[in-house]
Order: C-alpha cells, then sequence, then structure tokens
C-alpha cells in the first residue's frame, strides 16, 4: 500500500466508513507511537488544526468500554502519532495473534532459546488466556494444576506478562492470583501487565508495571507494591531494593524484535512468525508469497491480532485452525 492509498484508509476512518478490522488498525497503530518523536512539523498548521479536532471526536466516539482502562484520548501522544500515521510513507501493519494451542503435558517449560534463530523471542498463551512474551534463551515453567486451584509459574530470564484477571467462579471463592517465582523473589498479581528480568548469571531481579497493580515479595519480606511506571530493583546477593518511576514501554522494547519491517516478502515474514508464535504458516495462492509486507507491531500482540491487522493492509484473508493458519487472496494491493 503506498502513501496516497494509506491517506485514503485514514480519510475513510475520519469518515466514519472505515470497517472494523480498518478502524482497528489505525486506533491501534497509534498506540505503538505513542513514544516517538513529533512529526506535526510536516504538517502545515491549518492541517495540524484540522487533523486533531477530527481525530478526537472520532476518538472519543469509539475508544470506551466499560471493562478496559479508560483511554487518555486527548493526550499529545495520541495526537502525535496520529499525525506520524498520516505521513508516514508506507503501510503500518500493526498487531495481532491468538493462539488456542493449549500445552497437553502435565508439566509444561515454554522456552525461547534459540541463538542461531532469526527470532530470538517467543509468544507463550497460557492455558487461563494470560499471554507472555520469552525474551530469547528464557524459559517458562508450570505444573498440571495451573489454572485447575492456581496460577503459578516459575520464570528463568525475561519474559512481559499480560495477566488475565480471574474473579470467583468455578469453585473458587476468591479472586485467582497470578504468582510468578523467579529464585527467591515472587511477584503476584491479579490482572494486569508488566515486565520480569530475572537472569540467574545476574544479581538483581527487576519488575516493571506497564499497567495495573502488582505485589514483589521475597521470603523474608514485602519489597513492594508497584503501579504502572513503577519500577522495583532487589539485589540478590545485598538483599537491598530500591523502587522508582520509569517509561515501562521503554522496558519492554525488547519485544519488538523482529516485528518491525520494511518491504518484507510475505513468505520471508510468515517463516519468522512461524518461529515466534509456534504456528505452521501456509499460502493458499503461492504468490501472495512474493507480496512485500511493511508495518510495525508492539510484540505483545497475539497471532490472530497480527494476521487481521496484515489482511486488512495486504489484501488477502486467513484462518486458524489449531496451529494451522493459511493465507488466501488473488493479489496483494
Amino acid at each position: 500500500m503506498n502513501k496516497n492509498e494509506f491517506r485514503k484508509l485514514v480519510q475513510k476512518y475520519l469518515d466514519g466508513v472505515a470497517t472494523a478490522d480498518e478502524t482497528l488498525a489505525i486506533e491501534q497503530y497509534y498506540q505503538v507511537f505513542q513514544d516517538e518523536a513529533d512529526a506535526t512539523d510536516l504538517m502545515d498548521d491549518e492541517e495540524v488544526s484540522s487533523l486533531e479536532a477530527r481525530l478526537k471526536d472520532n476518538i472519543s466516539n469509539r475508544l470506551r468500554t466499560p471493562e478496559k482502562p479508560a483511554v487518555h484520548i486527548f493526550s499529545t501522544w495520541y495526537f502525535r502519532a496520529a499525525a506520524i500515521f498520516i505521513v508516514l510513507a508506507g503501510v503500518a501493519s500493526t498487531f495481532f495473534l491468538s493462539r488456542n494451542h493449549k500445552d497437553k503435558k502435565s508439566t509444561t517449560v515454554a522456552q525461547a532459546v534459540s541463538a542461531e534463530r532469526k527470532s530470538p523471542n517467543r509468544f507463550v498463551t497460557l492455558p487461563d488466556g494470560s499471554t507472555v512474551v520469552l525474551h530469547g534463551k528464557s524459559s517458562l515453567t508450570y505444573g498440571k494444576e495451573f489454572n485447575k486451584t492456581t496460577r503459578e509459574v516459575t520464570l528463568v530470564g525475561e519474559a512481559y506478562f499480560d495477566v488475565v484477571h480471574l474473579g470467583p467462579g468455578q469453585n473458587k471463592k476468591s479472586d485467582v492470583p497470578f504468582i510468578i517465582s523467579t529464585g527467591n523473589v515472587k511477584t503476584t498479581v491479579l490482572g494486569t501487565a508488566f515486565n520480569i528480568k530475572a537472569w540467574q548469571d545476574q544479581k538483581e531481579v527487576v519488575i516493571t508495571v506497564t499497567r495495573g497493580k502488582v505485589r514483589v515479595e521475597n521470603e523474608r519480606k514485602l519489597l513492594a507494591i508497584l503501579t504502572e511506571n513503577k519500577q522495583v530493583v532487589f539485589n540478590t546477593a545485598t538483599l537491598h531494593s530500591g523502587e522508582k518511576m520509569v517509561r515501562a514501554n521503554e522496558t519492554v522494547a525488547w519485544a519488538q524484535t523482529d516485528m518491525t519491517f520494511d518491504a518484507l516478502p510475505f513468505g520471508e515474514l510468515a517463516a519468522r512468525l512461524e518461529k515466534r508464535y509456534d504456528v505452521s504458516i501456509s499460502f493458499k495462492n503461492p504468490a501472495l508469497r512474493q507480496c512485500t509486507i511493511t508495518g510495525r507491531f508492539s510484540g505483545t500482540e497475539t497471532i490472530e491480532e497480527v494476521f487481521r491487522i496484515l489482511s486488512t493492509t495486504s489484501n488477502t484473508t486467513f484462518s486458524i485452525n489449531g496451529r494451522d493458519l493459511v493465507i488466501d487472496g488473488e493479489k496483494c494491493h
């Protein structure tokens, strides 16, 4: 999709005639660029003023759901990202993937360990619906009772967690906590998103929260109660801990590795996503392998989320059956 076609997609959104997938692509795209530099200097004052007013009106009417955290639609980053979205010359495909695959063994180890693999990170969906992006050479272990009587996992390395909240129900009398063990440090959450770094050869355990609240403790005491954009560093040798404010999105930037691409053949991109999401991707129309794809993802999306956007921007369709994903279409844009 060239610049003019991309502008047309944005115009459809502003006019209120974009499809659900086109609308989702645009609104989610803004969030990926929330920390990018301002691009409004590439536009004249009249265009900037007009765009700001129209975006505020459109977005405020759409991004309001009672179950999700409030979206600050008038914040500077939201408009800045919108401006970047308009002036970029290529397509920005942004997100989504969901995997119905669940591990069948009594004890499961999810691991991202390949130094020789092109994509060092691994995306995992847990039985409770929580998602994890594992950094290269990290491992995540959980037992056969996970999501039955408890939700406990053990992490070695670094991972970004997006934990679903499980309230009372299914013979459970109270909310079900999600507990991550990293050596002697235990992190407990109900439903939130955060990053944990706990490598075996390093003395520091670092927990950073991007959304929600977590409790961090060791065998002796409570170390911290963390909320959004807060971080605690615990030294396992000195047993000293310190808490500070950070830009949490920068901490999890590693999850985006290999999820930004420019004019990459669809066949090569499919091979990359197969490794990251542990799926098998095939093309019903082999000619689609040569289509060039440009996009940028945060790295925390599910496989379904990614392909909902890719199909919109590449004029293709897709279907998922378990771990098998099939791409079809007559031709690319």
